[in-house]
């Protein structure tokens, strides 16, 4: 079993003081070592987001995925406390389990992130490949576990993923596909282009064929070429 942690070392992790980390490993100091409650330093780091201390330790050999006597490893106390640069650090870095769930209630960073309504945070975590359809004990996946928290735009977010396939990818490419859905719908008149920009993408419709006297539309665009003309448009999703 690791050492305990001095008090001062613990401190230094979670005030970001990088110069007192680096000599304490130099001389000796265990990078896994742990404080009374057998948390280790870099959850100490993640929970106050102190990115130069992260990267001492991980320089130093520390575990990304230590996990103290309840399960969390850093990257639930990073998620815990809405630490963005931290999960990214730890997942860039360290080569954290993005979707470890070792704690007793099977609780993933995802869920710690939701029950915060921290959006950036669920963000970064799907794109790095969090499954937001994993549940806890009791059934519960993280939009569940936001929605409890009365936490609107994190399940929003969550809902519009599992909507999509539930994969990052997929959700950003979700407003193309609705879009391309959209012109089939107009090519057979059972919807309207929208206004814009966009409107002159998706060539006559039946309705304008109808109407002569009006201006023609420009012929509607090949299929490959509109699928192009969209993955140059920027939508809310993109990153």
């Amino acid at each position: 079993m690791a050492a305990a942690l001095p008090d001062k070392i613990w401190i230094a992790a979670r005030r970001g003081d990088v110069a007192r980390l680096e000599a304490w490993l130099r001389a000796g100091g265990c990078p896994n070592g742990r404080d009374r409650h057998g948390r280790t330093l870099l959850s100490h780091a993640a929970t106050t987001g102190q990115c130069g201390a992260i990267e001492a330790l991980l320089a130093g050999g520390a575990d990304a995925d230590a996990a103290d006597a309840g399960g969390k490893v850093p990257l639930h106390f990073a998620a815990n406390f809405a630490q963005s640069g931290a999960l990214a650090l730890l997942l860039a870095r360290g080569g954290a389990r993005v979707d470890a769930r070792r704690t007793f209630y099977g609780t993933s960073p995802l869920m710690f992130a939701a029950q915060k309504g921290a959006v950036a945070a669920l963000r970064l975590l799907v794109r790095r490949g969090a499954d937001c359809r994993a549940r806890d004990r009791w059934g519960r996946d993280a939009a569940a576990h936001a929605r409890r928290w009365g936490r609107r735009d994190a399940a929003a977010f969550l809902a519009a993923c599992k909507a999509a396939g539930g994969t990052w990818d997929r959700y950003v490419r979700a407003p193309r596909v609705a879009l391309l859905v959209l012109r089939a719908q107009c090519e057979r008149g059972r919807a309207t282009p929208p206004p814009g920009v966009l409107d002159g993408l998706f060539g006559p419709t039946r309705a304008r064929r109808r109407a002569p006297h009006r201006r023609p539309a420009p012929p509607a665009l090949p299929r490959e070429v509109f699928w192009l003309v969209l993955s140059y448009w920027r939508s809310d999703r993109d990153p």
